[in-house]
């Protein structure tokens, strides 16, 4: 299973947690407050936090462990609310567990990128043999995080990340490939009968565009742009990020 943190509220509902690479459980402290009329289930992926890879990093393997994790909890169904490459893990496993997935709110989506970043991604694979993983992971955060309001953001996620073994960063990164050929990903999706909420700043110049055709392609969802915000929308606007997923999570499911 994978390390967590629980938080009970006064609902019965459930709400979990995805951190982005090199994330943690302490990535969602602006939001255990906001959230706390619910139960809250904040997870560390594998290779993140507490949370140790025991095998290899695989859509399948990583789904099954959320799913263990579930279980181990007796929680039947929930609302998931993911952050950067946690939205790619969120969908990969409400296509796997559709059942186990009332909503999703994707914070920073990267299920759809543009070719300037698709570039990048594939620079960053083939560095990966020449240059230290904690150079490469600062390098990314910079090119994402590159404004003066997204410090804090960058600092934060660079902190955690510093705390991630060589192994698992290159593990993720291989998993987070799969978002360069994300079409058939979409249309999966699309298909799906489940609330979908996206939620991305406006200065998240790698992202965006594509969450907003991501959104077009999907058609049945929510999209709220939080105005001077960056990729890291639920730290840097945490308030604004809570007030619009709260709201998201009170209307109610698709029937």
């Amino acid at each position: 299973m994978l390390n967590y943190e629980v938080h009970y509220g006064t609902n019965n509902r459930w709400v979990v947690f995805l951190h982005g690479i090199g994330g943690s459980v302490k990535t969602w402290k602006k939001q255990i407050d906001a959230f706390k009329e619910y139960n809250l289930l904040l997870l560390d992926l594998p290779g993140h936090g507490e949370s140790e890879i025991k095998t290899k990093i695989t859509v399948k393997a990583v789904n099954q462990s959320i799913k263990e994790t579930l279980d181990e909890l007796h929680i039947k169904k929930a609302d998931f609310v993911a952050l950067s490459l946690g939205t790619i893990v969120a969908v990969r496993f409400a296509l796997e567990y559709p059942t186990c997935v009332r909503s999703l709110v994707l914070g920073g989506s990267v299920i759809n990128i543009d070719g300037t970043y698709k570039k990048l991604m594939k620079l960053t694979y083939k560095l990966k043999s020449f240059v230290p993983h904690h150079i490469l992971y600062q390098l990314l955060a910079k090119v994402i995080l590159p404004k003066r309001n997204h410090t804090l953001s960058r600092r934060i996620f660079v902190k955690e990340a510093l705390k991630m073994s060589k192994a698992s960063f290159f593990a993720w990164l291989s998993y987070s490939m799969q978002i360069l050929h994300s079409e058939e990903l979409i249309a999966k999706l699309k298909s799906l009968k489940i609330k979908i909420c996206f939620i991305s700043g406006s200065e998240d110049r790698c992202f965006l565009s594509g969450t907003i055709k991501c959104v077009r392609k999907i058609g049945q969802c929510n999209l709220k742009i939080i105005k001077n915000c960056g990729h890291v929308c639920s730290i840097e606007k945490a308030q604004e990020f809570n007030v619009y997923a709260l709201k998201f999570l009170e209307q109610p499911a698709f029937a």
